[in-house]
């Protein structure tokens, strides 16, 4: 009988199966494995719900939070029961508070704006000012300015900036030492403003300014006392005759607002190209195109300027252009396309009046390289030639009221560096009125050219003689 044979050594064991850990569990030991004794809870939990959100929906591009909020709130209750749990396995320090606060807390970093949240969506508040981390102001619809005390919320530098470049990542604009200054434009549509250290101190300070869309049309300027009958006849007017347009006023003036008002004005079969620094205007009409700048970034990208743009958006075909503001070279731009058949450009600039404003346009023009061989004389024409009406915008604190100051027509000639020009209205006793004034004939062809009556138009003085002998022949 054959014996069996039996191995000298024993089989080897069967190979061990590795699981790989997914980014979420590491994640989650790593911060309660952390030996740094400055980790709070807090941002363990924010970090391990972020993760989790991501690992969902990596099949997803671009998911708007602020619209999942519902979403959101659920899986930051499991973060926390996930790490509280875990936590006291491990007899590390577990997030404690009052839950529905911390809740709210949390679901506004990952689809609000943070702390600034709740002031952002007030619908008084139109501009919010942060001096360092520990003081706020709110300027309210009403002209009131009130302080906030922010030291309540225990904020971290760095975790203030951390939440505003998540805000702004989907413009590509970024806030750090290389480039501590920023502006853009917020999911929301407010416009916000950052400067850092060593810029600014204390830091961060952080600007937001909300743009309440007020005045949607020509009526709702009526009812804030912001515009007369006659004078908006008068601007709706000179749009349809595709007159070029300079709104100029100081900050908080309303002027975005403004050209909003106007370009509801325009023929809706128009092609509008929008050139802003940052994303502003808002226009309810299908064919519109909207470029805004680039500023230099931490991947060293090359730059956009408005000068480019203005330069581009010839290529565009556009009807009109619309110039959100006006604050360096890019103004010969503007002036050239102005007199090279692009009529109907709407733009704005910063003045304390409606002359002012012309003088600020021949400074900005000047600072374009290709202007230092041009005698600012022929600037002067060019400015002349190149737009029909200027506006100027004026407020007033208390009561708040924001409203048309001026609106001054230009003849189209210069007298050196002078823009000849007539008021056609200005403020009496605080009131908008017709001046005395004609209108300036360029104005008057320009009417006429368009089918447009300009009895309407006719100043102060005539139409009291017109009216008397239109009495007298009754």
């Amino acid at each position: 009988m054959t014996q069996p044979s039996y191995p000298t050594r024993p089989p080897p064991p069967p190979p061990a199966r590795h699981y790989a850990a997914s980014a979420l569990a590491l994640a989650v030991q790593a911060n309660l494995q952390s030996a740094d004794p400055e980790a709070r809870p807090y941002d363990m939990v924010l970090k391990i719900a972020r993760l989790k959100l991501d690992e969902e929906y990596a099949h997803l591009k671009g998911v708007n939070w602020p619209l999942k909020k519902d979403e959101v709130r659920r899986v930051v209750m499991w973060a926390i029961d996930e790490f509280n749990r875990k936590a006291r396995l491990q007899a590390a320090h577990t997030l404690e508070g009052d839950l529905p606060t911390i809740l709210s807390q949390l679901v506004n970093d990952i689809a609000g704006m943070g702390f600034l949240t709740d002031y952002i969506e007030d619908a008084s508040v139109e501009e919010i000012i942060m001096n360092g981390i520990e003081q706020l102001w709110l300027m309210r619809a009403n002209g009131t300015k009130e302080k906030v005390n922010l030291l309540e919320l225990d904020l971290d530098h760095d975790r203030v900036l951390d939440q505003i470049n998540r805000l702004v990542s989907p413009t590509g604009r970024q806030i750090n030492l290389m480039n501590p200054i920023l502006n853009a434009k917020l999911p929301d549509g407010a416009r916000i403003n950052v400067v850092i250290s060593p810029i600014a101190e204390p830091s961060p300070s952080i600007t937001i300014r909300r743009h309440r869309l007020v005045a949607r049309r020509m009526a709702d300027l009526f009812q804030l006392r912001s515009i007369t009958p006659e004078a908006a006849e008068f601007l709706e007017a000179a749009v349809r005759a595709r007159m070029s347009i300079l709104v100029c006023g100081g900050t908080g003036t309303g002027k975005t607002n403004f050209i909003n008002v106007l370009a509801t004005i325009f023929d809706p079969d128009e092609r509008i190209v929008v050139i802003e620094d940052t994303r502003e205007l808002d226009l309810k009409i299908d064919d519109v195109q909207y470029l805004t700048v680039r500023e230099d970034t931490s991947e060293n990208a090359r730059p956009i300027t408005q000068r480019q743009l203005v330069a581009n958006a010839l290529r565009m075909r556009p009807d009109r252009i619309l110039l959100g503001e006006v604050r360096g070279g890019e103004a010969f731009d503007m002036l050239m396309a102005n007199n090279t058949g692009h009529e109907g450009t709407i733009t704005t600039v910063h003045a304390n009046s409606a002359t002012d404003a012309i003088a600020r346009l021949l400074q900005l023009c000047a600072l374009a390289d290709e202007a230092q061989n041009f005698n600012p004389s022929y600037l002067a024409e060019w400015i002349a030639r190149g737009f029909h009406l200027v506006i100027f915008l004026g407020q007033t604190r208390n009561p708040p009221r924001r409203f048309v100051r001026e609106i001054a027509g230009l003849e189209g000639r210069a007298e050196g560096i002078n823009v000849t020009r007539d008021l056609i209205f200005t403020i009496e006793q605080d009131e908008l009125v017709r001046s005395l004034r004609p209108l300036p004939e360029r104005l008057m062809q320009r009417f006429i050219q368009y089918g447009i009556d300009t009895k309407s138009f006719l100043p102060r003085q005539s139409k009291r003689i017109a009216g008397a002998f239109a009495g007298r022949d009754a």
